[in-house]
């Protein structure tokens, strides 16, 4: 297991800050916009005296963003938006810049945090003020305990299992503007999670089959839902701890062809 750990220079695209520079790095070198692939993004750190760096860029995005909550405007926030994302993406020496998607704002001005180089998970918050960002990262650098909520190993049996715990601690971490608006199957979030090989000759072969993970309770960006990992996080380390685990998909999985069958079953009921 974990092969990829002792592969060289594996840290290049398994840390998720170096991950976000080489495809910047890449995209400028083919003359395309990183954005159009992923969120606008900001990496910070804390160094070893405790002072955060980098953030100052993110705190100016996210009070342009914070001024439309109560005035929601999609047009206006997008303008507005324009000059800082320019300014910030310049200082990256990228090609293009980012542009506010539709899909990212949908008037709740809501991030996500995740530590660099940790996985399954680990981490990752959702968060809709400043001040949860910094009890955030205060809390990882330190190293906070994370406890998921109890929950049944199968959705239909009494037994759950014991609530685990983990210590967290980071140093440095990504934040990028969290897709207010996701495609969804039946109300529930979900990814796509697939294979592919690239050999030491630079050849990549894509394993044509994978599956989907979904999320135990439907979509919401309310405001007393924000932190709800069973809501936002697919993660089947995170989802496997939750109430709902296993209730519309056993495993909270869906093979490509089980997908068809049911988005199509349901298709048809409005055909």
């Amino acid at each position: 297991g974990d092969v990829y750990k002792r592969q060289e220079f594996h840290g290049e695209i398994t840390a998720k800050d170096s991950l976000f520079r080489n495809l910047l790095k890449h995209a400028h070198e083919a003359g395309l916009s990183a954005f159009e692939y992923v969120p606008l993004t900001f990496v910070v750190s804390v160094n070893e005296s405790g002072e955060l760096l980098g953030y100052e860029d993110f705190v100016v995005c996210y009070n342009i963003l914070k001024s439309f909550e109560s005035d929601f405007n999609y047009e206006e926030a997008k303008k507005k938006m324009k000059d800082i994302a320019f300014a910030v993406t310049k200082k990256l020496t990228l090609t293009g810049t980012a542009e506010l998607k539709e899909t990212h704002f949908a008037g709740r001005n809501i991030w996500i945090l995740k530590p660099t180089e940790l996985n399954r998970g680990q981490g990752v918050s959702v968060f809709d003020s400043l001040s949860q960002f910094f009890a955030l990262v205060r809390e990882y650098t330190k190293g906070g305990v994370e406890e998921e909520m109890l929950a049944r190993a199968k959705f239909n049996e009494t037994a759950k299992l014991p609530a685990r715990k983990h210590k967290v601690k980071a140093r440095s971490f990504v934040i990028q503007k969290y897709i207010e608006r996701p495609l969804l199957i039946h109300n529930r979030k979900f990814d796509i999670r697939c294979w592919a090989l690239v050999t030491h000759e630079m050849k990549l072969y894509f394993f044509k089959e994978g599956y989907i993970r979904t999320s135990s309770s439907e979509y919401t960006i309310h405001k007393d839902d924000v932190e709800k990992k069973d809501v936002h996080l697919t993660n089947n380390a995170v989802q496997k701890y939750c109430m709902g685990y296993s209730k519309y998909e056993d495993g909270n999985q869906l093979s490509f062809p089980m997908f068809q069958v049911k988005v199509w079953a349901r298709l048809e009921v409005y055909c």
